[in-house]
C-alpha cells in the first residue's frame, strides 16, 4: 500500500492537469467487508493494499495530494438512479432479497482526484 500511495503521489505531481479515477472496494473494515475479504483471498485474490479500502476517509488520505477529491460509494450512486431503471435493473438480475445487494454496493467506491493547472474545468462530481 506504500506503494499504492507513491505511485498516486507520483501522478498527481507529474501532471499538473489530469482527472485520476479509480474503482474498487471500501468499508473493509466492517463485518460484511471482512468477509467479503475472505471470500476473495480464499479465491486466490488476496487484495494487496487492502489498508487503503478500510473507510472512504481512507480512500480520500489515498488522493489527497490532487487539488480536488471525491469519493462515492456505490450505494449512492445507486440510489440517484431514476426509480424505473431501478426496478428495470431489479427485475432483470432477479434479486430474491435486496439488503445483500444494497450491502454489495456500500462495499465499492468510485475515487476521483483532480488536478486542473490548465483551467480547462476539470471538477468533481460526487453528491
Amino acid at each position: 500500500s506504500i506503494f499504492v500511495k507513491q505511485l498516486v503521489g507520483w501522478i498527481a505531481k507529474l501532471f499538473r492537469t489530469c482527472q485520476f479515477v479509480s474503482y474498487g472496494p471500501v468499508n473493509l473494515s466492517d463485518t460484511f467487508g471482512e468477509v467479503m475479504r475472505h471470500n476473495l483471498k480464499r479465491s486466490g485474490c488476496d487484495l494487496m493494499g487492502a489498508d487503503l479500502c478500510k473507510s472512504v476517509d481512507t480512500q480520500m488520505e489515498l488522493i489527497n495530494t490532487f487539488q480536488k477529491r471525491g469519493v462515492v460509494a456505490m450505494d449512492s450512486v445507486y440510489k440517484n438512479v431514476p426509480d424505473s431503471e431501478r426496478r428495470r435493473v431489479e427485475r432483470l438480475e432477479l434479486l430474491d432479497e435486496l439488503e445483500p445487494f444494497y450491502q454489495l454496493l456500500a462495499h465499492y467506491c468510485i475515487t476521483v482526484g483532480v488536478n486542473d493547472a490548465s483551467c480547462v474545468g476539470l471538477s468533481v462530481e460526487c453528491d
